[in-house]
């Protein structure tokens, strides 16, 4: 009987694509520059892109409670605890997120 000693080429070609994919989607969330539009993102950049991913987030979950229920929600206190596990501010100024009649999330701040 043979020992297998190793690992055989399939083995390490899943593995790569693995850690590529992994790898692709962390850089992906991380790249602010994508989001703000300016690869050489200041600090002010960098709210922006957590509030405008904060927003994203809320709205997602607005989508999904649309799926789910069948409607919108009213507020967004209706998407607390089940869809979100807190509702998100806007980093900067700490001032709650606004839903609007047309079920969109936006900041205050800094719009949309």
């Amino acid at each position: 009987m043979r020992q297998k000693n190793g690992f055989s080429l399939l083995e390490l070609l899943i593995v790569v694509a693995i850690l590529s994919a992994i790898l692709i989607s962390v850089t992906n969330i991380l790249d602010v520059g994508a989001i703000t539009g300016n690869p050489l993102a200041e600090p002010t950049d960098w709210e922006l892109a957590t509030c405008r991913f904060n927003q994203n987030v809320v709205q997602n979950a607005t989508e999904y409670f649309g799926i789910i229920h069948g409607r919108y929600p009213l507020n967004m206190s209706e998407l607390y605890p089940w869809y979100l596990d807190r509702i998100p501010r806007c980093p900067v100024w700490d001032i709650p997120y606004i839903y609007n009649e047309f079920h969109l999330v936006y900041c205050p701040h800094h719009g949309r």
